[in-house]
């Protein structure tokens, strides 16, 4: 189970990493 939980964090991690990395290219493609 603990290593479940574990996996979901990463990956949700991951994406929210992600997300931030593309929201700032978009802020500095706009400026």
């Amino acid at each position: 189970r603990s290593n479940l939980i574990l996996t979901e964090i990463k990956e949700h991690a991951i994406i929210y990493l992600v997300l931030r990395e593309s929201g700032e290219q978009l802020k500095s493609l706009k400026i």
